[in-house]
């Protein structure tokens, strides 16, 4: 199974949305009826991503013996699964050559990876951060969540931080977030991150 992570930060006199997500404030246009109207929008300003470094290759399927269960915790090397299939069958219908394993790897190790990535992109700290958002349905625990511990071990200050649990439009979700914190103006700078690690809980 193959994982993926992406951020989104925020910074400055931005907001940010999107895959690790900062995002800048701008002024709209002056309607001049009674008043100018201050228009507060979301931008991008810094991605990154973590992958795991175990690779399992359509070749490494093949030799796979059927009757076993995927292993995240077998050593590396061939790992024993369900499995009767071939490099062609795979590539033909999924054009998929080979898949990253999260073996041994906890969901808030990539998603720390991908902060980190995302943040030095954007050229801010976790210190300036007003929100983390993180979006998984593979924490490694309920409590405390993914978000949480993504705070700490970014050393970001004690601010907002909590998971969205929503599988596929997850990230879609805490992107959508993000932004409404930055246009109701209660955020400036946020972190949108998406970590899964599913390999650990399917054959």
């Amino acid at each position: 199974m193959t994982i993926y992570c992406a951020f989104i930060i925020i910074v400055g006199e931005y907001f940010v949305n999107l895959t690790i997500v900062a995002f800048p404030r701008f002024l709209g246009e002056r309607f001049g009826l009674f008043r100018s109207v201050e228009i507060i929008n979301s931008k991008l300003i810094g991605t990154g991503a973590c992958i795991p470094d175990f690779v399992l290759t359509n070749a490494m399927l093949e030799k796979m013996v059927p009757g076993f269960r995927v292993s995240a915790t077998a050593p590396d090397g061939v790992i024993e699964a369900i499995v009767d299939t071939n490099d062609e069958w795979i590539v033909q219908r999924t054009g998929v050559r080979e898949r990253r394993i999260a073996k041994n790897t906890h969901t808030w190790e990539l998603a720390l990876g991908a902060a980190q990535d995302a943040l030095a992109d954007a050229g801010i700290t976790a210190e300036e951060l007003d929100l983390i958002l993180v979006s998984t349905c593979s924490p490694d625990t309920n409590t405390p969540n993914t978000a949480s511990i993504l705070q700490d071990k970014l050393g970001a200050r004690q601010v907002g931080a909590f998971d969205i649990n929503n599988a596929c439009t997850g990230f879609v979700s805490a992107t959508d977030i993000a932004d409404s914190y930055i246009k109701s103006g209660k955020a400036k700078t946020v972190l949108v991150v998406s970590a899964e690690t599913l390999s650990r809980i399917v054959d």
